[in-house]
């Protein structure tokens, strides 16, 4: 539950992102932190919902993520993320539709390529 807490003079608001993450927010006035708390809230309920189709498939997003982030990230990182999803990930699960992709699964999934003696970079970071 979000909550506004006056704190050596300023007011801190205190709230869970979308993906469910503790931020904070420092504001000068309480005016501003209820305006930032109301902020806060809106772009929660908004990052609730699916911004792609819940039937798309892990190809076809992976796909779609590449291209996004491209603009983000290093060019040997990009061509790195590529060759994992297209050596490693994609083989297995490119028709899975994102939706059904659970935590059982991906678990499942990186400890079959653990036992196959693939490459420690897919299993990294496991979930």
């Amino acid at each position: 539950m979000a909550c506004i807490r006056k704190r050596r003079g300023k007011y801190v608001v205190d709230y869970r992102d979308g993906a469910g993450i503790r931020r904070w927010v420092t504001c000068k006035t309480e005016r501003e932190a209820r305006n930032a708390l109301i902020d806060k809230a809106r772009e929660a309920r908004q990052a609730m919902h699916p911004v792609v189709d819940p039937n798309i498939t892990l190809s076809a997003y992976a796909e779609r993520w590449l291209r996004e982030i491209a603009v983000t990230i290093k060019p040997k990182t990009q061509k790195s993320y590529g060759l994992a999803l297209r050596l490693h990930i994609l083989p297995t699960l490119e028709s899975t539709k994102v939706r059904m992709l659970q935590k059982g699964r991906i678990k499942s999934f990186l400890i079959e390529r653990l036992h196959q003696g693939k490459v420690r970079t897919v299993t990294e970071g496991e979930v």
